[in-house]
């Protein structure tokens, strides 16, 4: 399978909120819990994202830097530890220490994460695209990256035959080098992309990537352990249980089949109300949900099943949405399809002698969908 990686913008949205969030407090538990977070959903995102040894020692030394200089010369508070000079340890500069070193690490392992993972092409493309920023500013930023490497070789180039001629190469020289360089290569440049029409606002932009269904979810999904709850109702025999497995095997979510919990064919209701209960509600308070589930063969109540909190988790089955589980749910989808395919699958499925029990199930479920209205109240409706 191929593996997923994460649209440049998508990434840089998501970041934004988590960002502001470690700026704007003072407490050392806030940054630990926010950067830990950030770099487990990237993680889970994209597995394959690293960062290098060099840009880690970076961090970790202006982290401990700036700790060390909080601890020493921070206004002091509290007990008093050590003082000489204008340096002093307290209880409050050892508190904003540990702060500030965490918080350093909060804001720059995921940015270095995030650095590494973005295509620039791909996030200019995108803010030309959807209109964020005017085309010619995108195009001049987009000229002034491919200038970069090439006025660096022309830089390196210089410096070697001045070194060659026996020539002094100073830091003023340098400067005035790479100004004169760099605006000579800018109006090549500038002349080539009129010359083909680049600033042309019916452009085709190649880099240019539309948002996935992760990317949307990516943006969207708060960073932290409530999961991104997505329910799936519908009528039996529409093919709920095959879309949640597709979206499962995109998204790696949990999925929670009601199949699986309602107590025989007349508990819908009561199937229903114990995983809203038991499995969606704890999932949103951010802790693990647990539900007993129903045994069809021996027609008695079966293992439990424990519902461990995941980016995203997928609730499936006829009754699904209601008033009350909608308001916990962050998407939620009507799967509809035609009566006649939907009676022709549940025969092939569950075979002609269970015609009787299906046409009871059936007065319930329009019984749900009058009462609980999930048709019209969902995010999307899909037909299969």
């Amino acid at each position: 399978m191929k593996q997923y990686r994460p649209h440049a913008l998508a990434l840089v949205i998501a970041s934004i909120v988590p960002a502001f969030t470690v700026v704007w407090t003072v407490d050392p538990v806030t940054p630990l819990i926010v950067g830990l977070a950030i770099v487990a959903l990237l993680w889970t995102w994209n597995s394959t994202l690293t960062v290098s040894l060099r840009a880690l020692g970076l961090i970790l030394a202006s982290a401990f830097f700036i700790s060390v200089t909080s601890l020493l010369y921070a206004k002091p508070s509290g007990v008093l530890y050590l003082e000489w000079g204008f340096a002093h340890i307290t209880d409050g500069s050892f508190g904003l220490a540990v702060s500030s070193f965490l918080r350093i690490l909060a804001i720059a392992l995921p940015t270095a994460f995030i650095i590494r993972s973005i295509l620039p092409h791909e996030l200019i493309a995108t803010t030309a695209v959807r209109k964020i920023v005017p085309g010619r500013i995108a195009l001049a930023t987009l000229i002034a990256l491919r200038l970069v490497p090439v006025i660096t070789a022309d830089l390196a180039e210089t410096r070697t035959a001045r070194r060659a001629a026996g020539s002094t190469v100073s830091f003023s020289s340098l400067v005035v080098t790479t100004f004169v360089i760099a605006i000579r290569r800018a109006i090549r440049m500038s002349e080539i992309a009129e010359v083909r029409g680049f600033p042309k606002p019916d452009r085709v932009w190649l880099s240019y990537r539309p948002f996935s269904v992760r990317d949307w979810l990516l943006v969207t999904v708060p960073s932290s352990s409530v999961p991104h709850i997505i329910l799936i109702d519908g009528h039996s025999g529409v093919g709920k249980t095959t879309l949640s497995e597709e979206m499962a095997r995109r998204l790696d979510a949990t999925v929670v089949h009601l199949d699986d919990v309602y107590p025989g064919w007349g508990g819908l209701v009561d199937g229903r109300n114990r995983v809203i209960e038991e499995v969606i509600r704890p999932l949103r308070n951010g802790g693990s949900g647990s539900v007993v589930t129903w045994d069809w063969e021996h027609n008695a109540p079966g293992e439990r099943l424990i519902v461990a909190p995941t980016p995203f988790v997928i609730v499936e089955g006829s009754g699904v949405s209601t008033p009350e589980s909608r308001l916990l749910a962050d998407t939620v989808i009507w799967v509809d399809a035609s009566k006649d395919v939907r009676s022709a699958r549940i025969e092939k499925r569950d075979g002609p002698a269970q015609r009787h029990l299906f046409a009871a199930w059936e007065r319930d479920v329009t019984t749900h969908i009058v009462e609980n209205d999930p048709i019209t109240t969902a995010t999307v409706v899909v037909l299969r």
